[in-house]
């Protein structure tokens, strides 16, 4: 009669599975009811998954591997989402805090991304990988077939292995990254032990167990070891390897213990081989036991509401109230459910059976996905309680724990010397008070440089339940570069919070200013503008801010008068970073002029003084204009004269450059006779007229008549300056070149010398005086000087001297 219910059954559970989202009340489940949400059949041989349980990522999905070699991703609905083929035998995958899933196949262990693509794969010395275990900085401990256990960093390289020769099984994590792993020889007698390792793959001691055949050890709130051993002992260790108690069971046969859960009041519960589920007070004794009529190898789960849930070997799944009284059960099922369910935030039961089918029960159990208290208040406040470490079947420490922590530090950039503020806030997210707190030491890690000041401050404190309280360090920025902080806390009865790194720190070199001024153009003329820049550098880190340039203060024999600026007022400065500040000037008197400044900032930062380049300022040169020449009789000549004015300070010796236009071309002009190439200059505040004389048969050809016209540029000292030109005049070339006597100056003033001398000499001696007489003597001097020289200069200087006074007497006459 069971027999073909069991049959009906299993072809309606088949048929049902072909669409797995759904829900009914099971006809399975008897005492209180729950509802089967769907079932999925999962390929594969027989007992394909009696040693694998699922386990829960972020998103809700659902990992299960099978013996020949597949890890399944299953969507909450129970639609297949993706496979991955990997080697055969496989064990529970676990999940990281990224949602990588790990799971060890054969000889080799895998990472695969949550879209179900590989990793990476590390390949160990034997087949048989066991359950392994992920610590807080993401380290995985494997035990493998090879003797070996090996620390895997996350990213896949070897951190370290540990040797004995034997299989290492079911690695834990507890305080202070202690490694707690079962072992077993591998040649007869095989001896079992409980081996402590520290997080460096040192060994700190091992226990002796009583059988080859040992489970997944447990850790209470006070630190003690739970592990259950084939020769029916449960043995509870102190964390320093000295045996607290053991429990056996009374059997004649001396059934194994399994793996046992630590519930939230200290209760462990284990299944064992004799088909009963012990509850055992923390001092070792039995609080009360339950029997199911198979042997239990589920390590039991424990939901929000306290409810026990563990499979058996009779096909069904138990759910027992605290007290031991049976609240429902599911089944049986098509096989032994020999995994370790799994609960997810709705609180869906997820478990496996040797049917190759994976369940999920609705229960009693939901929390809210953000109050991870709520999913684990069931358990012990410990390290690892449970076989997985949780609800989930994770194989980490869940990342919202009940006690959490976050540390910053503050500002984030500061300048060398300043003070950084670490602030360590924990959480207490349980309803009871945490206490006697106290904060780890602070590592910091990076390329900056920090000296200790204080703290932590305080040393420990007690947090209510549902509050949050600080601690504080302070340190000194010594030496540019980034800093993270990392550290964590422990009080009573708790060590659960991952160390946490703070936000990033960048210590920067204070500001640094520099500046350089440049005045340009570094020659003008007298009316013209000088515009004066100065640079200002931030060779620091830092920003400078609110930097303003001081007055320019001007030296030298020249002058300029402010116009404008500084534009802009004031500018903030990045660090290595430059601005530029300007003003105007109008350029004065002539010499040369340098500009000197500073600038400043906030924080008292300034940069030294600097100097400009030096600025000479020049009065332009006489425009040139042209004479044709005349000889005395009056025939004109071939020779062009060119007078213009230079002007200079310091009565340099001024070279110049000529040039005439021909044919669409400026040409060098060639000095005739009589020209002025290189003049010392007599006047150091008037300007003193020169003459050029362009021999203009030299440079154009005969018997042509030209249009032209002449530039004259001075070349050095302060006379340095731009082309000035003459307007264009006409080059007569058909006469012979004759001998210059007088430039053009000198012959109109010649000219007009002889003009007043027509008028003055025929009334002289009508209305002589002793001071005209005077003025006459003087005037016939500078005539007959003029006369007696061949320095053109000198005769136009003596002819205008008579000039002026004889125009004097004109006036005296003319008012007679």
């Amino acid at each position: 009669m069971r027999k073909c219910f069991i049959s009906i059954v299993f072809v309606f559970i088949m048929l049902i599975s072909i669409t797995p989202n759904f829900s009914f009340e099971s006809e399975f489940i008897s005492g209180a009811t729950t509802n089967l949400k769907w079932e999925l059949f999962l390929d594969g041989y027989e007992n394909n998954v009696d040693s694998s349980s699922p386990a829960i990522g972020s998103d809700g999905t659902i990992y299960i591997a099978t013996s020949i070699g597949i890890l399944y991703a299953i969507n909450p609905d129970g639609t297949t989402k993706w496979q991955f083929i990997g080697k055969m035998t496989s064990n529970s995958p676990s999940i990281g805090i990224d949602d990588t899933i790990y799971i060890g196949m054969g000889d080799t262990f895998y990472a695969i991304n949550p879209d179900g693509t590989k990793k990476w794969e590390f390949e160990t010395g034997g087949q048989g990988i066991s359950n392994h275990a992920m610590d807080f900085d993401g380290t995985i401990y494997v035990g493998a077939g090879d003797g070996k256990l090996y620390a895997l960093n996350p990213d896949g390289t070897k951190k370290w292995e540990f040797e004995t020769g034997g299989r290492f099984r079911f690695p834990v994590i507890g305080a202070n990254g202690i490694i707690y792993v079962s072992y077993y020889d591998a040649f007869p007698p095989y001896e079992g032990y409980l081996y402590s390792i520290n997080p460096d793959g040192t060994k700190k001691w091992e226990y002796p167990l009583g059988s080859w055949y040992i489970h997944s050890p447990a850790i209470g709130s006070d630190g003690t070891i739970y592990v259950g051993a084939g020769d029916g002992k449960l043995y509870a260790l102190n964390p320093d390897g000295t045996k607290k108690w053991e429990y056996s069971v009374s059997s004649i046969n001396s059934p194994p213990l399994y793996s046992p859960s630590i519930g939230s009041d200290g209760t462990i519960y284990v299944g064992a081989g004799d088909g009963k589920l012990y509850a055992l007070n923390p001092d070792g004794t039995k609080k009360w036991e339950y029997y199911a009529n198979s042997y239990i190898p589920s390590n039991p789960a424990i939901g929000s509401d306290n409810t026990i849930y563990f499979g058996c070997a009779n096909d069904k799944l138990y759910a027992l109230n605290p007290d031991g009284t049976k609240k429902w059960e599911f089944g049986p099922v098509g096989d032994n459910i020999e995994s370790s369910p799994a609960i997810a935030s709705d609180g869906t039961i997820y478990f496996l059976s040797n049917d190759k089918k994976l369940y999920a029960l609705e229960s009693e159990s939901s929390w809210i996905e953000s109050d991870y208290q709520t999913s684990m208040q069931g358990y012990a406040n410990s390290y690892w309680p449970k076989f997985r470490q949780n609800n989930f079947n994770l194989g980490r420490y869940y990342t919202s724990n009940l006690i959490t922590q976050s540390i910053s530090a503050t500002p984030s950039t500061l300048v060398q010397g300043e003070t950084i503020t670490i602030t360590m806030t924990i959480s207490n997210n349980r309803n009871d008070t945490a206490a006697n707190i106290s904060p780890s030491n602070l590592f910091h890690s990076g390329t900056g440089g920090i000296s200790y000041v204080s703290g932590p401050s305080p040393v420990s404190l007690t947090i209510d339940g549902h509050s949050q309280e600080t601690f504080v360090w302070k340190y000194t920025a010594e030496i540019n570069g980034s800093v993270i902080f990392t550290g964590n806390a422990s009080g009573d009865n708790w060590t659960l919070i991952k160390p946490t790194d703070s936000n990033e720190v960048t210590i920067q070199t204070p500001a640094s200013l520099s500046s350089s001024i440049t005045a340009s153009p570094s020659t003008v003329v007298q009316g013209n503008t000088i515009t004066v820049t100065m640079t200002v550098s931030n060779s620091g880190d830092s920003t400078a801010t609110t930097v303003v340039p001081s007055a320019l203060g001007k030296t030298g024999t020249g002058s300029a008068a402010f116009a404008s600026g500084p534009t802009p007022s004031s500018r903030t400065i990045a660090g290595h970073s430059e601005a530029n500040f300007t003003w105007t000037y109008t350029a004065g008197d002539v010499g040369a002029l340098t500009f000197s400044g500073n600038a400043s900032a906030d924080g008292g930062l300034s940069s030294s003084s600097t100097d400009s380049n030096e600025v000479t300022i020049y009065i332009p040169n006489g425009a040139p204009y042209v004479i044709e020449n005349f000889d005395e009789r009056g025939v004109k000549k071939s020779e062009i004269v060119i007078p213009y004015t230079l002007y200079d300070g310091e009565s340099d010796i001024c070279s110049l450059s000529v040039e005439y236009y021909y044919e669409g071309s400026w040409l060098p002009a060639t000095e005739g006779v009589g020209g002025d190439g290189s003049v010392g200059l007599a006047s150091s505040t008037t300007g003193v007229p020169h003459i050029f004389v362009w021999d203009s048969r030299s440079d154009t050809m005969q018997s042509i008549l030209h249009k032209t016209k002449i530039r004259i540029k001075p070349n050095d000292g302060l006379l340095e300056g731009p082309w000035t030109e003459t307007g264009i005049f006409n080059v007569n070339n058909k006469r012979p070149d004759p001998k210059v006597i007088f430039g053009p100056i000198a012959t109109a003033r010649l000219k007009a010398v002889k003009e007043l001398l027509a008028i003055i000499e025929p009334k002289l001696p009508e209305i002589s005086t002793d001071e005209i007489e005077k003025m006459m003597d003087e005037a016939y001097m500078h005539i007959e000087n003029a006369s007696n020289s061949n320095d053109e200069v000198y005769i136009s200087s003596e002819l205008n001297k008579a000039k002026k006074l004889l125009e004097k007497i004109e006036k005296i006459l003319d008012s007679s």
